[in-house]
């Protein structure tokens, strides 16, 4: 729709642009239809149920700038007045969803309703009896087990360092961000982050019995849904 706009806005005189500006203005048109009522209709069926229930929401005024635009633009070009505006329409259509598209992205990021098991990686190097290394789902690890965490990786089970220079940020369970050294025999708690280099240890428990397992499921966390809303 820019591009078929650009000869009106340099007002070129010239035969060819001249003689087909009423077909590229009814091509605007085209292209403008599925903007409207396909990519648009969000905004459209929002707005008539926020009027429906009383409510004035955002998308009452931008609902209200989409129609104005495209009504005033289908009549310009049906009489000839003009060119329209629905470059205008569907830049703002375009910028909106796009705006809209980042404002789900944030919202999942900062969602404290999720698992507390869904900041752990979906997969764990597991260290075979005969010393080859395997990649299990974190939920299939099992007492006795023997782990490889990563650099920056959370710790999945409770369990007892074997090898590696341990330094744990426990901020994820106690808010406190400051690093604990730990050395070769000492407990780790699921929860925990490594932050210096690779380390090897031994679950003592399976996800389902570690210590942060049991404090997620604390009845403080229990909060309903419906009490997490709050109306305008």
């Amino acid at each position: 729709v820019m591009f078929l706009s650009f000869p009106e806005y340099f007002e070129v005189n010239e035969f060819w642009l001249d003689q087909y500006k009423g077909l590229f203005r009814w091509l605007m048109f085209g292209f403008s239809l599925p903007v409207v009522f396909y990519v648009a209709k969000d905004y459209f069926i929002s707005a008539y149920k926020g009027l429906r229930a009383g409510i004035l929401n955002i998308d009452v005024p931008l609902a209200l700038g989409v129609l104005v635009l495209f009504v005033r633009s289908t009549l310009e070009i049906i009489f000839d007045w003009g060119t329209g505006f629905f470059d205008s329409l569907t830049g703002l259509v375009f910028f909106l969803t796009l705006g809209k598209f980042f404002q789900q992205k944030t919202y999942n990021f900062l969602s404290f309703e999720r698992d507390y098991k869904s900041y752990f990686p979906i997969g764990i190097t597991r260290i075979n009896p005969d010393g080859k290394e395997e990649s299990i789902h974190v939920h299939d690890i099992e007492k006795g087990d023997r782990i490889l965490i990563r650099n920056e990786e959370l710790i999945p089970v409770d369990g007892i360092l074997i090898n590696g220079n341990a330094r744990i940020d426990y901020s994820f369970v106690t808010g406190e961000s400051e690093a604990v050294q730990k050395e070769s025999g000492d407990k780790l708690f699921a929860g925990g982050r490594q932050v210096s280099g690779m380390i090897e240890m031994e679950a003592l428990k399976s996800v389902s019995q570690s210590y942060l397992t049991k404090l997620w499921s604390n009845d403080v966390f229990q909060v309903k849904k419906e009490d997490s809303f709050t109306s305008f």
